[in-house]
């Protein structure tokens, strides 16, 4: 993960918590 991707899973990180995706 680099700088511009931590931005992005920020934005997943929320729905993540939210309702964990089936991985």
């Amino acid at each position: 993960m680099g700088g511009g991707a931590s931005i992005r899973w920020r934005m997943r990180a929320g729905a993540w918590i939210r309702r964990p995706l089936p991985n």
